[in-house]
């Protein structure tokens, strides 16, 4: 199920010019920066068990700390930190989400205010807090991400970065007693949030 999720994004990455027309083509024309961004919206939580379907609902928080590579032609790469507090309410208390991603962002001109779109691929643990998840162990999944947005230069060294993204995220399977196709218990979570940044360039 994670390599037909991941396996078009890394296409897409992929797909990216590789030569003379290299987003990197450079090294002499890479700037670097540092980036804070925060926002909020809603999730989904699915979960497949015996040929049955949950859903539940939560709204969530992001805290994304980057760092990022700006080649000639404007285009972006970004390593990145991010943790993600989900709220279900009073449904019950969970722990925390956090992922570090590889994103690659297609700007699409080089003025002082520049749209984008962005994908990218995530490596991502579901912090228990020993409740939900048997044993208290840490869950591991595998992330889609996925957004667009505009940047806008303030001074040559400052950005504003106005975004809205989205991921899904496919978790490794659960297994209720015995690992055996019955007993599993298979996660998704699929989420999106309007995001303010800011970004230093060095």
């Amino acid at each position: 199920m994670c390599l037909t999720r991941v396996g078009i994004p890394i296409c897409l990455l992929l797909s990216f010019p590789v030569h003379s027309e290299s987003l990197f083509s450079k090294a002499s024309s890479i700037d670097t920066y540092l980036g804070y961004s925060f926002g909020s919206g809603q999730g989904e939580e699915q979960y497949e068990y015996d040929n049955e379907e949950l859903n539940y609902d939560y709204d969530i928080n992001i805290h994304r700390f980057s760092v990022g590579f700006i080649s000639e032609k404007n285009h972006r790469f970004e390593l990145s930190y991010q943790r993600q507090q989900l709220d279900f309410g009073d449904l019950y208390d969970i722990g925390d989400v956090r992922s570090f991603d590889i994103d690659g962002v297609l700007a699409l001109n080089s003025g002082w205010v520049v749209p984008y779109v962005t994908l990218g691929l995530g490596f991502t643990t579901y912090r228990a807090s020993g409740e939900e998840i048997e044993g208290g162990s840490d869950l591991d999944g595998f992330a889609f991400n996925y957004g667009a947005g505009i940047i806008v230069s303030l001074y040559d060294t400052i950005e504003l970065d106005f975004a809205y993204r989205g991921n899904s995220v496919s978790w490794e399977d659960l297994y209720q007693g015995t690992e055996s196709e019955a007993n599993k218990l298979s996660q998704q979570n699929t989420q999106s949030y309007p995001a303010l940044g800011l970004h230093l360039i060095f």
